[in-house]
């Protein structure tokens, strides 16, 4: 869209049908379904992440930064703290949507931030990622080797220079 002077649609069906449009002007009126079941899916596997994964990758964390690393010792929170996270990403999601749904260009206002999160969490992720990998949790065999690790701090310094340069090029729009 970016360029054609059509604006994104705040209403969330219809931004999804300016999508197919897209494609299917591009790619010729026979793509149409498959464009749709293309979208239907990726929508849905996102969803299913966000409310599965997301929280299991945050109730382990969790564990790991209270020193309950140990599956044996942990055996009985495992489901409460998996379901509080899962609370919060629900109800932190609601609130941001019920906050931004009467916004004029409300759908082009979360693309760009969840671009913007994106752009600034991967760096961050990514060094997480790097000290999980070199900590306790991890068998010493299983760790990577020192030219692995060499290139998780490059992979991490260019990161932060493609998200510091994205936020200063974002601010001077």
């Amino acid at each position: 869209m970016y360029g054609s002077g059509e604006a994104p649609s705040a209403n969330g069906a219809n931004f999804a049908g300016q999508l197919i449009t897209m494609y299917t002007d591009t790619l010729g009126s026979w793509a149409y379904p498959l464009i749709g079941i293309a979208a239907l899916t990726t929508m849905f596997s996102t969803t299913l992440t966000c409310l599965d994964a997301y929280p299991r990758t945050l109730e382990e964390s969790y564990f790991i930064w209270t020193g309950q690393a140990n599956y044996e010792k942990r055996k009985n929170t495992t489901k409460t703290v998996y379901r509080r996270y899962l609370v919060a990403a629900v109800l932190g999601t609601l609130v941001i949507f019920f906050l931004i749904k009467n916004i004029s260009g409300a759908m082009s206002f979360i693309v760009t931030l969840a671009t913007v999160v994106s752009f600034i969490s991967a760096p961050i992720y990514a060094f997480l990622n790097h000290k999980v990998m070199q900590g306790d949790t991890i068998k010493e065999a299983d760790k990577p080797r020192r030219g692995m690790t060499r290139w998780a701090h490059y992979g991490v310094a260019i990161m932060v220079v493609f998200s510091l340069s994205y936020v200063v090029i974002l601010l001077n729009r």
